[in-house]
Order: structure tokens, then C-alpha cells, then sequence
């Protein structure tokens, strides 16, 4: 089920960030994005990406590190 939130730009976070961490809602981007001034989120949404994509980098570089420790530790 697709609905559309409105709701008071000054509260938009804190309401999202409730319905998130009651898990009853998930966030699909729309296959043709709007232009980047009609969606107010969109700078939020690139960062949130961005810092996803640097926190998959961490996570595999310990791995990596830790691997190599085991094996020099062996």
C-alpha cells in the first residue's frame, strides 16, 4: 500500500523519525524522482546514502583487518 504523507515541514523529521522506529512505514523512492527543489529531503536522502556507502567501507576494512590479525596471530 502507496500513501503520501502531509504533514508541517517544521515536524516532518520527528514525525518520520517515530513512524521509523515503530517500524510502520518504509520509504520507497519513487522510480521518476521529483526535481531536487520540489523535494525537500533530497539533500538528506544524499547524505544518508553517502554515509551508508562510507559506514560499508568500515565495516569492510575491520573485517579485513581483523582477518589478517588472525592469520598473523596463528
Amino acid at each position: 500500500m502507496f500513501c503520501e504523507a502531509i504533514m508541517p515541514r517544521e515536524q516532518a523529521w520527528e514525525i518520520m523519525d517515530m513512524l521509523g522506529r515503530m517500524d510502520c512505514i518504509h520509504i520507497v523512492k519513487p522510480t521518476l524522482p521529483p526535481a531536487s527543489f520540489e523535494n525537500p529531503f533530497s539533500l538528506n536522502l544524499k547524505r544518508c546514502e553517502e554515509i551508508l556507502g562510507k559506514i560499508r567501507h568500515i565495516r569492510l576494512f575491520i573485517n579485513e583487518f581483523s582477518s589478517r590479525k588472525l592469520t598473523e596471530a596463528t
